[in-house]
């Protein structure tokens, strides 16, 4: 997967193929699965070992794979550092909250200190446990530190929304602090990991999510989250997005943001807004060495046809790679997805490597 993002930062098309085809988990799978947010309840050493024992099987999906340790609590990682008890046993929504608080909760609060606040000293404890016992080919994930406008989601719940008409004042005292303390983060995280150890990824280091943006209009981003998304784009230089499928998300943040160097398109399939598709995102870029992301549900019949169709728009714009979930094959057919995985090497080989 290096070979990969060297290739596409430096601005050409990947010399392998940028195809990631998983199958996904079923509901039983998840139910039962140990969620993220639960290694907050383990000694780093156990985190560690559990991440490494997944090592192999990642492997053997036949997919394009660099070892990377994950060090955060979920999408409520910030939002802990804010007040919110994480709520770490339950498996499908790992890393979220216990209970929203109010916005009044925030008058007169200040920025939380990075090295103090909620679960950071922990992602610390892992991230120099990891330091002591892993090689430097093992990289480390910098945390989920999500978007401001998220980050106020998972803070406030619904309230968030009844505050942009009711006391929009309060709401951007909160964002701004939300925005100070996310600055502050991204720079601590680094620091932490060093360079060595980071993903050499745009979309690794400097990703805003803007999943919850899906959920307000056009203008109501404009006025509640472009100005401080723009403060994290001037504190980082250059970012990635995560618009999370929705087309009046991709569009606003590509119009409204300098130094974006990679978004996603993608269809799926309980989106609330309307998607983006390949050639929507194509479309807005309109020649700008942006790097493009499919990320998208394939739910029912044959992978092998769309994914051919996405790759002949490689012609088109060279910046791209792709990532599919395939919920509808059983666990019994995942070696016929690997299978598949591997066939569409030989294809990319042949018709797009350069």
């Amino acid at each position: 997967m290096l070979w990969v993002y060297e290739d596409l930062m430096a601005g050409r098309r990947p010399r392998v193929c940028p195809l990631i085809l998983s199958r996904g988990q079923t509901a039983s799978e998840i139910a039962h699965s140990t969620p993220a947010g639960a290694w907050g309840l383990a000694p780093p050493e156990q985190v560690l070992l559990d991440s490494l024992r997944g090592i192999p099987r990642a492997l053997a999906s036949g997919n394009l794979y660099t070892p990377v340790l994950g060090s955060c609590f979920g999408t409520a990682t910030v939002a802990s550092a804010f007040g919110c008890e994480l709520d770490l046993g339950n498996p499908l929504n790992p890393g979220g909250v216990k209970a929203y608080l109010p916005l009044s909760t925030f008058d007169g609060a200040g920025v939380p200190d990075v090295n103090t606040a909620g679960c950071f000293p922990t992602i610390r404890e892992r991230l120099e446990c990891y330091h002591a016992h892993t090689p430097p080919e093992i990289k480390f994930g910098l945390a989920d530190l999500q978007g401001p406008l998220n980050n106020a989601h998972m803070i406030l719940g619904t309230e968030l929304f009844i505050a942009m008409r009711t006391e929009p004042d309060r709401l951007h005292h909160l964002l701004q602090l939300i925005t100070d303390f996310m600055i502050s983060a991204f720079a601590t995280l680094r620091a932490w990991i060093g360079p060595d150890r980071l993903v050499p990824f745009i979309r690794d280091t400097n990703c805003l999510r803007e999943c919850s943006v899906n959920l307000i209009s056009r203008a109501d981003y404009r006025e509640f989250a472009l100005p401080y998304d723009r403060q994290i784009v001037a504190a980082l230089g250059e970012i990635a997005l995560h618009p999370c499928s929705g087309l009046h998300v991709f569009e606003e943040t590509l119009r409204g943001l300098s130094n974006v160097r990679f978004s996603e398109w993608g269809v799926v399939s309980a989106a609330f807004a309307p998607c983006v598709t390949l050639d929507d995102a194509l479309a807005e870029t309109a020649g700008r060495p942006l790097i493009l992301r499919g990320l998208e549900d394939l739910l029912s019949g044959d992978p092998e046809a769309p994914i051919k169709d996405h790759f002949a728009r490689l012609d088109d714009h060279d910046l791209m790679m792709f990532t599919y979930s395939t919920g509808h094959y059983t666990p019994a057919q995942e070696p016929e997805l690997i299978a598949l995985r591997r066939r569409f090497d030989d294809y990319y080989d042949d018709r797009y490597a350069i």
